[in-house]
């Protein structure tokens, strides 16, 4: 409902926070205005000065690289090949794409490529949601000249970012694989029951906060099903 009111993104999100928590419409959201908790309040407030603003909420958000490397996977590269795209993959798709031959793929480009695409047999990758407006989000992270189009170069730039963002968090993840081997590390996390086995007992709040549920006094009553995700 907020997405469909306020749009997606980064501007979206302060779309919705200047409309809920700035209650005199100054472009600003103090401590005493924003109702929710104070560690919220600072992680929002990206620049550290003490009110939340549209500067803190500039550039892309998370959801906007999580679709921009979607399309990537899915429309610029082999199904079968496993990793990113090669460059000459990503010249052919691009050029695909591009119907009107001008060097630039534009916003009907994108859609028709959207809409014409083949399903995927087992949906990987998966197919973008439908109602996201995956154009506006490609614009966000790879239209460095402002020309509110996508370019060769553009895409291949996004490319590269997403190559060396593997390979950093590859080298990362073996760093602390082999600081755990040397006990330095942290201990690492417990896996999750396997296939089968009874999911672990937990006890949470109810959304009103009247009531407090717990997962084992439904065992052996009625099927449950939990549903696990992220609100912004």
């Amino acid at each position: 409902m907020a997405a469909r009111e306020h749009g997606q993104g980064m501007a979206g999100v302060w779309s919705y926070l200047a409309a809920t928590y700035d209650k005199d419409a100054d472009g600003r959201i103090t401590p005493e205005e924003y109702t929710r908790d104070e560690k919220t309040f600072h992680r929002l407030d990206r620049d550290e000065d003490g009110v939340l603003t549209w500067a803190d909420f500039e550039g892309p958000a998370r959801m906007d690289g999580a679709i921009a490397r979607l399309v990537l996977m899915r429309h610029l590269r082999d199904p079968a090949r496993e990793g990113p795209p090669g460059s000459e993959e990503v010249a052919q798709a691009f050029a695909r794409m591009d119907r009107n031959g001008n060097g630039t793929i534009e916003r009907g480009e994108l859609d028709r490529t959207l809409a014409d695409a083949t399903p995927l047999p087992g949906g990987s990758p998966p197919e973008v949601p439908e109602g996201v407006h995956v154009y506006d989000s490609l614009l966000v992270l790879l239209d460095r000249d402002g020309s509110r189009d996508l370019s060769l170069p553009e895409v291949e730039a996004f490319r590269e970012r997403m190559i060396a963002r593997a390979m950093a968090e590859r080298e990362r993840a073996e760093r602390e694989k082999a600081k755990r081997a040397s006990g330095d590390g942290p201990p690492q996390r417990p896996e999750g029951p396997a296939v089968g086995e009874a999911a672990p007992d937990f006890t949470l709040a109810s959304q009103d906060g009247a009531r407090r549920v717990t997962l084992s006094d439904y065992r052996g009553k009625r099927p449950v099903v939990l549903i696990f995700g992220s609100w912004t």
